[in-house]
């Protein structure tokens, strides 16, 4: 049985601009991902795995899990703190 590796990472950002922060987030996921959907925040679908940007419902936090690909962790990583940096005061 092959060994999945899941990730997860956690990023403040203020309860009052989620929504905006979550929107800038899809519109700069889908320039660079194909395979998306959008039922249960933004998850992202790839050959070797998935990844799954969602706001926390309790926490100002914006949650990421990646699940088989370390590859995706870095790039969706730069995408939410860029867009929390300039969305987020």
């Amino acid at each position: 049985v092959p060994e999945i590796r899941r990730e997860m990472r956690n990023f403040n950002c203020n309860d009052s601009r989620k929504a905006e922060v979550m929107k800038e987030i899809e519109r700069r996921i889908r320039e660079k991902y194909q395979k998306i959907s959008t039922i249960d925040g933004i998850q992202v679908f790839f050959d070797n795995g998935w990844g799954l940007i969602r706001p926390s419902n309790t926490s100002p936090l914006i949650r990421l899990t990646i699940d088989d690909n370390p590859g995706a962790m870095e790039d969706f990583s730069s995408i939410i703190q860029e867009t929390i940096g300039e969305l987020d005061d």
